[in-house]
């Protein structure tokens, strides 16, 4: 039976976590092997925690008889103590596997639980469904009120034009301005449902608000036939990709992305899986809505196969 141990390196709120994951092929059991969890104060802080990974890696190798997974880049780390390194960058030579989109935690049987679990508790609406995803500043985006105000206008103008609803999501970056300014200018009759992450409590209407401890990410993908999500979260592309859907990228005004980033969009639309469209032409560039591919095999199995391929080899 073929073991894989995965190392995955999160940077999440200034705090830079490594964890050990062993697992084995046909089997569903998991053993949480090895976690540090170092805070991250610069740039520099990945430097001086790559002997901390490399530890991680060789000890709980040793201990678990695995193979080696490594997802991201590599920073300072050497390629040598992994058998496999998971990156978006094409035609990279052994160890690395380029793929599609980064590894999510995403399938359609999730997908489509999420979506029953939503339609037990809300009322079917009789329209066609596409999700906008909402982030807030980041990733060389920074958004005025007046990009806010056109992403309402824009919605309302494409839910009349395409007789669709929207299932609506802001994250916690958007911020309560951003939210206001779009409640404020969405008609109501183009929303399905919405969760608005500032507030507190449920609004009057629950089949429109949730309150903010409720998800639906999972719901609103699986629900929809088209999803649109601001730039800022490449997370959020990479999710509604692998979630096998037709993705929209919303660009504000300002968009200064560094080199990577931007790469990593034009990639994603070379290969007709993303577009991206400025928030103040949306309604008016929607044909090219029509021309994404969205991915024809689950990116989990395409990802499992191609790790059973190459492990196999370092046996």
């Amino acid at each position: 039976m073929l073991r894989l141990l995965l190392t995955i390196v999160l940077f999440v709120h200034g705090f830079i976590h490594v964890i050990g994951f062993a697992k084995a092929f046909g089997n569903a059991d998991g053993i949480l092997a090895r976690s540090i969890s170092k805070p991250l104060d610069s740039r520099r802080g990945c430097s001086r925690l790559s002997p901390y990974i490399a530890w991680g890696c060789l000890s709980i190798r040793q201990v678990f008889q695995a193979q080696t997974i490594f997802a991201g880049s590599l920073r300072k780390l050497k390629a040598e103590l992994f058998d496999a390194i998971l990156v978006l960058e094409p035609d990279l030579a052994s160890p690395f596997i380029s793929l599609q989109t980064s590894p999510m935690p995403i399938n359609q049987t999730l997908l489509q639980q999420a979506a029953e679990h939503w339609q037990a508790a809300h009322h079917i609406p009789p329209k066609p469904l596409w999700t906008i995803l909402i982030g807030g500043a980041g990733a060389g985006a920074v958004y005025q009120d007046s990009d806010w105000q056109t992403l309402a206008e824009q919605l309302n103008t494409l839910a009349e034009k395409h007789s669709i609803q929207w299932l609506l999501t802001t994250s916690r970056r958007t911020g309560s301005r951003a939210e206001q300014i779009l409640r404020q200018h969405l008609k109501t009759e183009v929303l399905a449902d919405a969760v608005w992450w500032s507030l507190q409590q449920p609004a009057v209407t629950p089949t429109v608000t949730h309150p903010v401890t409720y998800s639906v990410t999972l719901a609103y993908l699986a629900l929809s036939d088209m999803v649109f999500c601001t730039v800022d979260s490449m997370s959020m592309m990479m999710e509604s990709i692998s979630a096998m859907r037709p993705v929209i990228s919303l660009i504000p005004e300002q968009f200064k992305p560094d080199a990577n980033f931007q790469a990593a969009i034009d990639r994603l639309q070379q290969q007709k899986l993303v577009v991206q469209i400025k928030i103040d032409g949306l309604a008016q560039q929607s044909e090219q809505f029509m021309q994404l591919q969205p991915l024809s095999q689950e990116p989990c199995l395409k990802l499992a196969d191609m790790l059973q391929k190459r492990l196999s080899k370092t046996q």
